[in-house]
């Protein structure tokens, strides 16, 4: 079984109880494990403080560090995004972007879709254009070695400067957040535990938390 290894770390600021704080493992402190077909391995690990939340992703041995905020309407929107090398001080590239560029539009519905985009100032490069095209494919349920999970597909095309997020298809559980990644990776377990079976989302919950 072949290891990949990156990190991407994410800081949700804002609200917690409306929709972005609801899709997805904010305000708790998880590791997500996901595998695809051909056997590499991503772990994602959420830690907080508050209404902080940090996410880890370990994978091809980079670190992308993206900060995201919440409207009150529970809106997420992208504020921050760097990628280190793993094990330096400095990034490679840094961006801020003032206003933020909305990576979910909240409530998800099938056909829906919408563009970001803005430029970013850096530390090393002194802009970056950044675009994205969002749409929300289909509501379908899908199985993957965690369990059977309904959600949404997301499609996601990144035509930027940035790396992250990567363009492709995201498939969202409201309760959960991201079950499968672009890349196929496809959720293991989360702290662990595998459900194995068909199960409600407040049965899975009651496991993981």
């Amino acid at each position: 079984m072949k290891t990949v290894l990156v990190v991407l770390t994410i800081v949700f600021f804002g609200v917690t109880t409306s929709y972005g704080g609801a899709w997805g493992p904010i305000g708790s402190s998880s590791t997500y494990n996901y595998i695809n077909d051909e056997g590499e391995l991503l772990e994602v690990t959420y830690s907080s403080n508050g209404n902080r939340t940090s996410r880890y992703h370990r994978y091809w041995g980079a670190v992308v560090s993206e900060t995201m905020i919440e409207d009150t309407l529970g809106n997420v929107f992208l504020t921050y995004s760097g990628l280190y090398h793993q094990g330096a001080i400095d990034p490679d590239y840094g961006y801020s972007f003032d206003p933020g560029l909305m990576v979910l539009d909240f409530p998800l519905s099938v056909g829906e879709a919408w563009a970001a985009s803005g430029v970013g100032s850096g530390f090393y490069e002194p802009t970056c254009e950044a675009e994205f095209q969002f749409h929300v494919v289909s509501e379908l349920e899908v199985s993957v070695p965690a369990g059977v999970f309904s959600v949404y597909e997301v499609s996601l095309v990144n035509q930027s400067c940035l790396d992250y997020p990567q363009s492709g298809s995201y498939f969202l559980s409201p309760e959960f957040g991201p079950i499968i990644l672009p890349g196929g990776f496809m959720l293991l377990d989360i702290n662990g535990v595998v459900s194995g079976e068909e199960t409600s989302f407040g049965g899975l919950k009651a496991l993981y938390r």
